[in-house]
């Protein structure tokens, strides 16, 4: 029987107050939290901004420092240098206060009388409730001499009187690396606390092909960098000169050899002029046959694997603050090869170019000089765009230059190779990283930053993306005209006090906004029996989008001819090695965007770390409780459970919808379990209607699961699947838990405790019911907390188990000691002790005071489990697993 309309509207009204927005209250004290949060960063910036201008002297000499040191790393006779400047800014990071390690690569490949330089990886912070930034930069620059035609001295930091500071690497990429130093320094004098926790990582070959920085990141994705929650990279430039941008694409750089001998030796040219086939002669018609006047390459094979330019994207361009003038003002010419705007950026970010570079073994000195070189090497480099495959292009010019080479039959010989790749680059700028970035640029520099590609490379971006799973961002510092790996290279003081002002805002922002992202919706189909009336009034769901990447089950239930639509889960990846899962199910009127923010709140529990969150969407369907009216809802109701009087059963009258709901949460629990996660692993739970929904599949789930949280929830007698909830014996043990409030008026606290009774009296043996004081059908930060606490017990880190033991402290308390191996150097094992209903055992606190652990992770008061997280040494962990009193499990 349908309501009366005006029955409805009024219970509508009501229910969606309650049921649309059942986490309101949380999210009200959650937004003024964040408003004070935002106050207190304005004024904290104001004063970051006064002491970084006041400090500008300052951070210009250590700019000036880092300049003098020629730390040229294509050159082996500057190795040295290179090192000392490494060991420079590892002194520099030391002096902030940092935890610096100079990391030893080995020796240089095909070079090895060289030793690489030592890779500067530096922690600054380590509080667990703060955000993780990782920072890479490189310290060392291209070669530089005062005879290349540079009006000073290039390893002497200038100033001149227009505010441009000159020397070799200023901007490319000491100035940026260093921005980052001073952020800290300025945060340090204003005696401001600093926002987030620093993993940086800088290299001194980049400019050689950052030999044997893979390596690394990819060893150091789970160790060093483990705890980065996104990376930022400053080492590229402006698009102009008056406007910031924040850049999403690279090209990427082939980089090719070309070796063409003859003589024994050098020749005379008047002695063997006209005699003798001349490499240089073959070689610079070989050069010349790989790009026309125009940039076309003309190797085959190369434009034929560029993605196509769609309309959408060619639009994209138009925007930009870009001009021609801008252009020739970079080049100090008007010698383009284009003459419009958006063909100039198309070719420099969205188009592949060969570009040659030199010759070496030919006489390049001042003056003249009739040698015949014996034999010479080209080089040249192509930049890779989307979705250029790195061996396809080497096998494209290698055939080409065979061929023109064979054309020539010539007598000399020819060799062609790739010094070395890397592949081309892009990223999401929709990712809140980005939308940080976006908000500290607005701050600094009053304008919004145009979003870009670059021609440039910088192949360790594509690493770190690939080895860390993490957003990567470039946030330039310098400007289009600093002339980077050019004479003069340059850097404006203004780029260099406003970039490290905008360098520590984004840190302030980049704590602070929330982790959500929007990508493709994918909707798919659904059928369930639906015996009421459809209302033409229709709710429609606000598109949920996953942050990652969508998910749907492999196996859909079908069940009947009604087609309702399903939104696609929110998926949050785990923060570090996933090893667990939690399905946690909305209430009805929600969607799964609407708990993504407690999800956010879970996830900077670093005990937490390990957990792969799933946030489900119901169906939209119709529901008899708001007159037929769409909605997401688990299961279609009449009724409500606002106090012990009322009808129960019209809550659940749905069976059909209910079975289907069942169905799908078994599917795509299924699906976890066929992806690697094993079933004691995984924990589903939910608020109200998904509540009610969770912990009855959990309780009737027949594999065995870790656990089940119900939130305003009620599950008794009369639901549909009761005789399953109380036959079933596989999840009797399973720890659940129930929260409540207690001015729940939507689903009365009788309900909640009537399901604890329930629960109990069919067997199950560990279900924790709390109470709220003064909480409606909602959930508080202090439930929030509670659920953290539930599900760090319930799926402990796993880690790289080392041993575990178990004793008891006393008669009465027991516990279990598990000890894994941690990553850092100084720590060699961690101790997760167990304390299920107790509060710290007396064996727990005689292995502390004998054996020297030390506590790391702060005890939560009213926790009946506690899980403090213990740093040893392995000799003194060692002693506790040998003790006599404890048995190996």
């Amino acid at each position: 029987m349908l309501l009366p309309r005006t029955a409805t509207s009024l219970l509508h009204r009501r229910t969606a107050r309650s049921t649309f927005t059942s986490i309101t209250s949380t999210w009200r004290r959650l937004h003024h939290s964040n408003s004070l949060q935002v106050r207190a960063m304005d004024s904290q910036l104001d004063t970051y901004f006064k002491q970084v201008d006041s400090s500008a002297t300052t951070f210009i000499d250590r700019l000036r420092q880092a300049v003098a040191i020629p730390s040229i790393s294509a050159e082996d006779n500057h190795r040295p240098d290179v090192v000392r400047m490494g060991e420079w800014l590892a002194g520099q990071l030391k002096s902030l206060g940092a935890e610096v390690e100079l990391r030893q690569l080995g020796k240089q490949p095909h070079k090895e009388h060289l030793d690489l330089p030592p890779v500067v990886l530096a922690r600054y912070g380590n509080d667990n409730k703060k955000r993780t930034i990782l920072v890479y930069g490189h310290y060392d620059v291209q070669p530089a001499a005062k005879s290349d035609g540079w009006a000073t001295e290039p390893f002497e930091l200038v100033v001149d009187d227009k505010g441009r500071m000159f020397g070799r690497g200023a901007t490319d990429d000491k100035g940026p690396v260093l921005g980052w130093l001073n952020a800290i320094d300025a945060h340090q004098r204003a005696n401001i606390d600093f926002p987030v926790n620093m993993l940086m990582c800088f290299e001194g070959m980049e400019e050689y092909g950052s030999e044997g920085l893979d390596d690394l990141i990819k060893a150091e994705a789970k160790k060093f960098f483990a705890d980065a929650d996104a990376v930022c990279i400053s080492d590229n430039y402006w698009l102009g000169t008056e406007k910031p941008c924040l850049t999403y694409g690279l090209r990427g750089c082939n980089y090719y050899s070309v070796e063409v001998s003859g003589p024994g030796a050098d020749l005379h040219s008047g002695v063997f002029g006209g005699t003798a086939q001349e490499p240089m002669t073959d070689l610079v018609r070989v050069l010349a046959s790989l790009v026309d006047t125009d940039g076309k390459i003309q190797i085959p094979g190369i434009m034929e694997q560029v993605a196509p330019v769609t309309k959408e994207e060619e639009s994209l361009y138009d925007g930009i603050s870009f001009t021609m003038d801008d252009i020739f003002q970079s080049l100090g010419s008007k010698t383009t090869i284009h003459d419009d705007k958006k063909d100039i950026l198309m070719a420099r970010w969205r188009y592949p170019s060969l570009s040659v570079h030199g010759i070496e073994g030919a006489f390049g000195g001042p003056g003249a000089k009739t040698v015949i070189p014996a034999k010479v090497v080209g080089k040249f480099s192509i930049r890779s765009v989307p979705d250029m495959d790195i061996a396809k292009t080497n096998s494209c010019v290698y055939k080409y230059v065979e061929e023109q080479f064979a054309k020539l039959k010539s007598k000399n010989t020819m060799k062609v190779f790739a010094q070395h790749t890397g592949k081309w680059w892009a990223a999401s700028p929709k990712h809140w990283n980005f939308s940080a970035a976006a908000k500290a640029t607005e701050r600094v520099w009053g304008v919004k930053p145009d979003f870009t590609r670059e021609g440039g490379s910088i192949p360790v971006t594509l690493t770190f993306e690939e080895a860390t799973g993490k957003n990567v961002l470039l946030l330039p510092m310098g400007s289009s005209t600093d002339g980077a790996h050019s004479i003069n290279e340059k850097l404006d003081k203004r780029n260099y006090i406003e970039g490290t002002k905008l360098l520590g805002a984004y840190l302030h922002y980049f704590a602070q906004e929330p982790q959500t992202v929007r990508g493709d919706e994918r909707v798919f189909i659904i059928t369930t029996p639906i015996a009421h009336r459809v209302s033409r009034r229709r709710w429609l769901a606000e598109p949920v989008l996953s942050p990652y990447n969508t998910y749907e089950s492999k196996s859909q239930p079908t069940m009947s001819s009604t087609p309702l639509r399903r939104a696609a889960p929110l998926i949050f990846p785990a923060r570090g090695k996933h090893t667990a899962t939690v399905f946690f199910c909305h209430g009805l009127g929600d969607t799964a965007a609407g708990w993504s923010n407690a999800v956010q709140f879970w996830q900077r529990d670093r005990r937490l770390d390990e957990i792969k969150f799933i946030l489900p969407n119901a169906p939209i369907r119709p529901v008899m409780l708001n007159g037929g009216m769409l909605m997401p809802a688990w299961f279609d109701m009449n009724g409500l459970y606002t106090s012990p009087n009322s009808d129960y059963q019209l809550c659940c009258l749905d069976v059909a919808g209910t079975n289907e709901s069942h169905e799908y949460m078994r599917s795509i629990i299924n699906d976890e379990i066929s992806a690697g996660t094993p079933s004691d692993r995984i924990v589903i739970g939910g608020f109200s209607q998904g509540a009610c929904l969770c912990v009855a599949c959990a309780c009737a789930s027949p594999i065995k699961l870790a656990g089940a949280v119900g939130l305003s929830c009620v599950v008794k007698e009369g639901m549909p699947h009761e005789k399953r909830v109380r036959d079933n014996d596989i999840n009797k043990t399973m720890p659940i838990f129930l929260g409540h409030g207690d001015k729940d008026r939507v689903l009365c606290i009788e309900g909640g405790k009537a399901t604890e009774a329930f629960l109990k009296g069919s067997g199950y043996t560990r279900v924790t019911f709390k109470q709220y004081s003064g909480l409606e059908h909602s959930a508080n930060l202090e439930e929030l907390e509670d659920v953290a606490t539930f599900l760090a017990t319930t799926l402990p880190p796993k880690g790289h188990l080392y041993r575990t033991t178990k004793g008891t402290g006393s008669p009465s308390q027991s516990y279990s000691l598990v000890c894994y191996e941690t990553e850092p150097k100084d720590v060699d094992l961690f101790i997760i002790i167990a304390l299920p209903g107790f509060p710290r055992p007396t064996r727990g606190i005689h292995v502390e005071k004998h054996h020297s652990i030390k506590q790391t992770a702060s005890m939560t008061p009213n926790h009946q489990l506690i899980h403090p997280i213990i740093h040893v040494m392995r000799r003194e962990c060692q002693t506790a697993i040998d003790d006599s009193r404890l048995t190996t499990d």
